[in-house]
């Protein structure tokens, strides 16, 4: 079976994170390299990044390749995670995970703050 592992990244090691996808000789680990670790997973055998707040563990279930681009798409079914900012439970804390996401190029984006809005139940 083929698993992945998303780490989530944090504004605290985001330009680690992105110094890995440096073209470096084989057999460097970009982690060790940058100054990250690995962590063993609980539910899949691909480790995760120490330092991700967040981790979202999986198995494979399918890959999209689109044409003219450098990227791929997986899609998989989540088997478990791990979190080290809750709330409370099954609620995390993004203000304290402080998530860094990709826009475009070198331009990333951190989450705003949260908004509490009633629900239609």
């Amino acid at each position: 079976m083929k698993q992945f592992v998303i780490n989530l990244v944090s504004a605290d090691f985001a330009q680690k994170a992105i110094n890995c996808e440096a073209k470096l000789p084989r057999g460097i680990n970009e982690l060790e390299h940058f100054g990250l670790h690995m962590v063993a997973s609980k539910h899949v055998v691909v480790p995760g990044v120490k330092e991700a707040p967040a981790t979202i563990e999986c198995s494979l279930n399918e890959i999209i390749d689109p044409k003219d681009s450098d990227h791929v798409l997986l899609i998989g079914k989540v088997l478990g995670g791990t979190c080290k900012f809750m709330r409370e439970p099954n609620k995390p804390d993004l203000d304290a995970i402080n998530p860094v996401m990709h826009v475009a190029k070198e331009h990333f984006r951190k989450v705003g703050s949260r908004i509490d809005l009633k629900r239609n139940k």
